[in-house]
Formats: structure tokens, C-alpha cells, sequence
């Protein structure tokens, strides 16, 4: 299922529509899952989220309408994502959005790297993989809420 019209892509759109888009699937895949989501627009953060225990946090969502590849003899789909540095992260969770195969990965903030960028392979974004890595970010929310 596409939420494309046929005349257009992933790769036809904007960066303010591809941004607004994958939000949108970001905020879908919370609410599949049992978070309550709300699009804000702030530096460093896009959704405001509540778990069904009442646990707020935030989301950072990074979306990549089309892959690139890495090696010209490869085919493997590879998608790139300017993270910025690690003093302008302000949210708590990282949502990298692939438009073109509908997959959506949530990491946790903390456990990103200290550059400025991060790339995944199709296998890392494929949407089996969703329900566990936002499960994998909530578990590591609640445990650091509650050493605070």
C-alpha cells in the first residue's frame, strides 16, 4: 500500500513535504502502538509523545524519501540521515523514517553517535522491526526516569 498518488513519489517530493511526511508516518506508527502523538514544530523536536502509562517524551524524526547507494557494485538500499551534533539534540527519541518502503526505526537518543550524521540499510528500517525498537526506546525511557 502506497500513500502516494500513481503520478507521484517519495523522490517527487519537497524536503518540507518529505519532512511533514514522514512525521505523519512517525505519529501513525506511535499510535499503532499504543502512544498518543502530537506534531510540534520546535527546534530539535517534532513529536510530543505519552506512553499509555502516562510517560511523556519527545521525538526527533529524520526521514529519507529514497535510498542511495553506497558501493556502485552494491544494491543495497542505504539511507542517509544528517543527525546534527550532539548538543543540539533535544529530544529523548530518534525516529528515522523511509518513505519509499513505508519503514520507520526509533532509537533512542542516547545511543546515538556523536557525528553529525548515521546511515541504515533497508534491513534496519523494515517495518517487523518498529514495534521492538519503540518498545527497545519506552523500556530504556522508564528505566532512566526512574534512576532520575
Amino acid at each position: 500500500m502506497s500513500m502516494f498518488v500513481p503520478e507521484m513519489s517519495a523522490g517527487d517530493l519537497t524536503s518540507g513535504q518529505t519532512g511533514r511526511a514522514g512525521e505523519a508516518l512517525a505519529m501513525y506508527n506511535l499510535e499503532m502502538f499504543g502512544v498518543q502523538a502530537e506534531i510540534i514544530r520546535t527546534r530539535g523536536c517534532d513529536l510530543w509523545c505519552m506512553a499509555a502509562d502516562g510517560m511523556l517524551f519527545t521525538a526527533e524524526v529524520k526521514t529519507c524519501s529514497v535510498p542511495f547507494f553506497n558501493d556502485l557494485n552494491s544494491r543495497t538500499k542505504t539511507y542517509k540521515y544528517n543527525i546534527g551534533s550532539t548538543p543540539q539534540r533535544a529530544s529523548d527519541v530518534h525516529v528515522f523514517v523511509a518513505l519509499d518502503i513505508m519503514g520507520a526505526l526509533f532509537v533512542p537518543t542516547s545511543e546515538l553517535p556523536q557525528g553529525g550524521g548515521k546511515m541504515y540499510k533497508a534491513r534496519h528500517l523494515d517495518r517487523s522491526l518498529t514495534e521492538p525498537s519503540l518498545q527497545h526506546c519506552l523500556s530504556l525511557l522508564k528505566d532512566n526516569k526512574k534512576a532520575a
